[in-house]
């Protein structure tokens, strides 16, 4: 089950950003960081987004994603004008680090703890099929930790395609730096 050796369920995997400006972001992290290669969609379209229990189906942003070692690195640029996390984010604090992230193998248990804690679910989503179906939350932990949490139900379309990005990161020389996420889909 896991997509990574050694990940264990429920460890965070992923430190997240948003930015302005995604190829001046990924490249800063490739020259300075020598994180890479990263993995570029222009257009990520889910066919179910709620920010905050509303319907927003016209979110528009603009991924990569980058290892180093057993960290993903995820950077983010809304395109649109809408109402999302992350214009919550960085309309507040700025951009910058926006959200850990985690899989879970029980998601709906995973909400509810969430809830209970009185923590407000700000965003969910639902994959296309070509990823699994998988269901996304984020859970707006910013009052108690300073950063939102992605939690995501694990699925095999969805690990493959980071195990597949992980291996592109391992012994990399530097070159090409910026890739398409279709290289690996």
């Amino acid at each position: 089950m896991p997509f990574i050796e050694g990940y264990k369920m429920g460890a965070i995997f992923q430190t997240a950003f948003t930015s302005r400006d995604l190829e001046a972001t990924v490249t800063h992290f490739v020259d300075t960081l020598k994180i890479g290669p990263w993995f570029w969609t222009d257009t990520f379209h889910q066919p179910m987004i709620k920010y905050r229990g509303i319907e927003t189906p016209g979110l528009q942003v603009a991924i990569a994603w980058a290892f180093s070692g057993p960290m993903q690195y995820e950077i983010i640029v809304q395109k649109d004008s809408g109402p999302s996390v992350f214009r919550d984010a960085y309309e507040t604090t700025g951009y910058g680090l926006h959200h850990l992230a985690y899989f879970t193998d029980d998601f709906d248990a995973e909400q509810e703890r969430f809830r209970a804690d009185s923590v407000a679910i700000a965003f969910e989503v639902q994959m296309s099929p070509e990823l699994g179906g998988k269901r996304v939350f984020y859970a707006d932990t910013r009052e108690k930790i300073g950063v939102m949490t992605e939690v995501g139900e694990y699925c095999d379309p969805v690990a493959t395609m980071f195990a597949r990005m992980h291996a592109e990161s391992v012994g990399w020389d530097g070159k090409r730096p910026i890739r398409s996420l279709s290289d690996i889909i």
